[in-house]
């Protein structure tokens, strides 16, 4: 599983350096974007643990 996850992590930061690159947005953007995801997947695995779906 953790193969998947580097994966995805490789294809996000693919992703928001070409749309960088291209312009289409802003660095604070990308990384507000990154916070947002980080502080969601972080609130969503400590409440799969607390109800105990593992």
């Amino acid at each position: 599983m953790k193969k998947w996850g580097y994966m995805g992590l490789c294809v996000a930061l693919a992703v928001g350096w070409s749309r960088i690159f291209l312009g289409v947005h802003f660095p604070l953007d990308i990384f507000t974007a990154i916070l947002f995801a980080y502080f969601y997947s972080i609130s969503t695995l400590f409440f799969i643990k607390k109800l105990k779906f593992e």
